[in-house]
This record gives C-alpha cells, structure tokens and sequence, in this order.
C-alpha cells in the first residue's frame, strides 16, 4: 500500500510540474495571409486551462477571444478549445513555437514567426 501512495505522489508532482513548466502569459505577432499579422497572447493556467487573444492588426472587429483546456505531452501543447477546434505549440526555452495541424514545425521563410515569447511568469 505504502508503494501505492508514492507512485500516486510521484505522478501528481509530475503533472503539477508540467503545467508549471508553460504557466504563464506568451506575446508574438504570427504572420497572416490578408494582412500584416496576427497579435497573439495565450495566458496558460496552473490548472491546465487558457486564454488566446488574437488581434488581427488592420482589421475592423479583428479581435477574438478562445478560452479552453490544454495538456502537455512530451515537450508539445495541445489546446482544446470551448468549440472542440485543437492548434498545437512546441514548448522552447523561453517561448512556444506553433505547429502544423500534423505537429510539425512550420517550416519556409516566415516559419521564425511562429514563435510567441513568454512575456509573464506564474507566481
């Protein structure tokens, strides 16, 4: 029994530490198809939920606010969104760098804009 209880302490202290690993608010612009970029915040939470703020710069109502649930596996994010819709971030020193809906980096010439810095830390 004893042996239960510390697997059971060791695999909660891993997924507190996870979700502290990304705790915090990250800030970039990514690129757009119709327009100079796309500001970007996601504010990751201690309890595994975010908040996305994009800001379509140059647009009328071009701002949008997706809340929803992410989880970590390996060194990838996956958001879920409210909606159900999934985008995929790899976790960085320092930053997050969006993946194709495959999980894989976006790769030609504007792929170094895909990278949202982390701006705030969790307390």
């Amino acid at each position: 029994m004893k042996h239960i209880a510390i697997i059971f302490s060791l695999v909660l202290l891993c997924s507190c530490a996870s979700g502290k690993k990304i705790c915090g608010t990250y800030q970039g612009t990514l690129p757009a198809a119709d327009g100079p970029g796309i500001a970007t915040t996601i504010t990751f939470g201690q309890d595994h939920s975010y908040t996305e703020e994009l800001i379509y710069i140059d647009k009328d109502d071009g701002t949008f606010i997706e809340n929803g649930k992410y989880r970590i596996t390996d060194n990838t994010i996956e958001l879920i969104s409210v909606a159900g819709e999934k985008s995929y971030y790899k976790i960085e020193d320092g930053q997050i760098r969006r993946l194709d809906m495959d999980q894989k980096p976006i790769t030609g010439p504007l792929a170094g804009y895909y990278i949202l810095k982390q701006s705030k830390k969790c307390n």
